[in-house]
């Protein structure tokens, strides 16, 4: 495995932990945590795909994605503790996850620019 491909699969479930930490604050039921943990940690790599033409999108391509959102869910349900304020674990997971994505965002754009430009 690649090391990108591992820190993607990283800040994918950082942002479906942090997603579903955000629906247990609101008390919503395990379905409406698991659709939020899954639109906060595909949702940006989605528009960024569709907007750069590349359909299908990357968790359909790789449903391994799919399987570290549940996870990600079911473990910040079952194993995060309430004495940890969810606030200072949303921010450090969120900071964490943006970090780590930002890298994977970085070389898809990259890839998408070297393919624009060596068609001139």
């Amino acid at each position: 495995m690649k090391i990108i491909y591992i820190l993607d699969l990283a800040g994918t479930f950082t942002f479906a932990i942090s997603g579903s930490l955000s629906a247990a604050h609101k008390r919503f039921d395990i379905f409406g945590a698991l659709v939020i943990a899954f639109v906060t940690a595909v949702g940006g790599g989605t528009v960024r795909d569709l907007l750069l033409g590349n359909t299908p999108v990357f968790w359909l391509n790789d449903l391994s994605y799919i399987s570290v959102i549940v996870s990600a869910a079911v473990f910040s349900i079952l194993f995060v503790k309430k004495d940890i304020t969810q606030k200072k674990m949303f921010l450090i997971l969120d900071s964490v996850g943006l970090g780590v994505l930002l890298s994977s965002a970085f070389r898809r754009l990259h890839y998408f620019i070297s393919r624009l430009f060596s068609a001139f």
